[in-house]
């Protein structure tokens, strides 16, 4: 029996890479390479029933870091049984300890010598993540306040000039209370975890194979952020916070010994597999904010909810995912995904349900003066993709409809209604990319009221809703009657161009069986003149049919309008134009 009671030892990286040990170390060195043992020459015989070694303690120290690491490792208890240098023997052992940052860890198995061989159970619990912050804070750009890891497992390990092996069975991680800022002193954390779960982890790096029994998160949170200077909040995080960062002496010689043996095992031909049988997040949000625009965004998606079955890489392997989320409190989301790799075959059903667009109307503000008051989009199809080998070309289709209800606009720039309407619903949608082309059913809808407003200073609320130049400046807004260049005339004159609002452009073929509008007004009022002038028309009902991309100029209409005390109904097959309908009859009624 060999029994050592309250050992102490201490190990240090110094700033020069160096171990304390380091000349210790160099006289091994030196008489292996003078006599190196081989398999066939093994070792010495050597017996020893027990050996103990009780309340050790370890001090490690890495001086090569801006902030130097000390921990202090113990007490730590060590029993070998039976221990034999017979190759065929089994060398039972049992290794615990603790650190004083209240970290536990255990290693119990077995091993053999010549071939090198070990299996057993590993067990790592209650690291606390900020306490190794010397060794991350000079190569990111965050702050970690709080998280604890525990880790599980067994292993089997064989090393010889013959075999190489190394597998992981039962394994587990799991990981709390992670909180992650962009700032020691910021009021939000950029991302946090309350819980995850990784269980049943089989890997065998000979085989290049990893399986993951079930991944369960369980509440926690993302802040994504994107900066007036266009920065990312997640990618400046990610960047070195020191420009002439070095790493720390520990990892490098970690790092040395992990990617010599993983580089001995990857020397296999093997196809890697990775498979996940099940994934689970709950109770997860999401908070988008964008300041680049004059307007910042304000986005917060909650309630998401992740849901995947038999996740994987192998060919012809059914897979399916389902996300789902609430959109600004009210809305919803939800995406459910059946597909195949190799070959791609992919079903994936979308519904969203009633979202408000108005928190990304800032981004229309470029392009068009226009503040959204309110608006729900909804959307349910179907999106198939298909691609029978690498060598052949996508095919994709769509099929479903949308609708926006509850609309409301203004005008930005004064304030003024600009389009609103009930409901607008988009059926019998099909669209498909090779050979690409879209085919809508039908197109209503209902309740939609326009105003045309001519402010005092003679601009137009819907050309300044359009964007058009300086709208505001009198002088370029013509009065009534008189063409444009005289600087009086109200209409803007079209330029000459080709027949059709889209000729010369290259669009792919577009049907609309149908275009229903159902109660729709107009209002047109002219501030500028004295007395102000004002013009309604109401009841706007009627059907615009066969619309086609592949002949703009024609389509059957029919049409009835009430303006002031007359209406007019207009039935016949109309052809559209830039010279306005022809062939139409319109049937005044007072």
């Amino acid at each position: 029996e060999v029994r050592v009671v309250q050992p102490y030892a201490h190990f240090q990286i110094n700033p020069d890479y160096s171990f304390n040990i380091s000349d210790i170390l160099q006289r091994f060195d030196g008489d292996s390479e003078a006599a190196a043992p081989d398999e066939e020459a093994g070792l010495p015989t050597l017996r020893v029933e027990r050996m103990t070694i009780s309340n050790a303690v370890v001090q490690v120290s890495d001086l090569t870091l801006r902030e130097p690491f000390h921990r202090k490792i113990g007490p730590v208890n060590l029993i070998l049984k039976k221990f034999y240098t017979h190759p065929e023997n089994e060398n039972p052992y049992s290794f615990a300890g603790s650190t004083e940052a209240g970290e536990r860890f255990a290693w119990t198995g077995r091993f053999f010598l010549f071939p090198l061989r070990s299996e057993g159970e590993v067990s790592i619990e209650n690291v606390h993540i900020p306490g190794y912050a010397p060794f991350y804070q000079d190569f990111l750009s965050l702050t970690i306040a709080d998280g604890v890891i525990d880790l599980s497992g067994s292993y089997r390990l064989e090393y010889s000039s013959t075999n190489n092996l190394l597998s992981v069975s039962n394994g587990a991680f799991h990981l709390a209370s992670l909180k992650v800022s962009d700032d020691p002193d910021a009021a939000e954390n950029a991302l946090q975890v309350d819980d995850l779960k990784v269980s049943g982890v089989e890997a065998d790096l000979w085989q290049r194979t990893v399986r993951v029994g079930a991944i369960a998160v369980n509440g926690g949170s993302l802040l994504v952020r994107r900066n007036p200077d266009a920065s990312i909040n997640l990618v400046e995080m990610a960047k070195p916070s020191e420009t002439n960062a070095v790493p720390a002496g520990t990892i490098l010689h970690a790092l040395k010994t992990v990617t010599n043996l993983i580089s001995t095992f990857l020397a296999t031909t093997n196809h890697a597999v990775a498979v996940v049988e099940s994934l689970e997040v709950d109770d997860w949000a999401l908070q988008v904010e964008d300041d680049i625009n004059p307007r910042p965004v304000r986005l917060h998606l909650d309630d998401i909810t992740v849901r995947g079955r038999n996740l994987s890489n192998i060919p012809g392997k059914d897979l399916s995912l389902g996300v789902a989320c609430r959109w600004n409190t009210n809305g919803t989301v939800k995406v459910d995904v059946d597909a195949r790799l190799f070959p791609i075959h992919s079903d994936v059903r979308i519904k969203i349900d009633r979202i408000a667009l108005p928190p990304l109307d800032p981004y229309v503000e470029p392009f068009a003066r226009v503040l959204l008051l309110d608006s729900k989009f909804s959307l349910d199809g179907v999106a198939r993709i298909r691609r029978d080998a690498m060598a052949a070309p996508f095919d994709a289709q769509f099929e479903g409809g949308l609708s926006l209800d509850d609309f409301s606009s203004v005008e930005g720039l004064m304030g003024t209604d600009l389009v609103a309407w009930k409901s607008l619903q988009v059926s019998g949608i099909q669209a498909r990319l090779d050979p690409m082309g879209v085919n809508i059913g039908r197109i209503a809808i209902y309740d939609a009221k326009a105003r045309v407003v001519v402010e005092t200073n003679r601009t137009i609320n819907l050309l300044n809703a359009m964007n058009v130049g300086d709208s505001n400046a009198p002088a370029t807004v013509p009065m009534p009657g008189k063409s444009r260049d005289s600087g009086n005339a109200l209409a803007v004159e079209p330029k000459a161009g080709p027949v059709g609002a889209t000729a010369g452009l290259d669009l792919p073929p577009i049907t609309v069986s149908s275009v229903v509008i159902s109660n729709a007004a107009l209002d047109v009022v002219d501030l500028s003149t004295e007395p102000a002038l004002s013009w309604r028309v109401t009841g706007v009902n009627g059907e615009i049919g066969g619309l086609s991309s592949t002949n703009l100029q024609r389509a059957d209409l029919k049409m009835t309008a009430r303006a002031g005390g007359t209406s007019c109904a207009k039935v016949a097959s109309a052809w559209i134009s830039n010279t306005m309908s022809r062939g139409t009859s319109w049937i005044p009624r007072t």
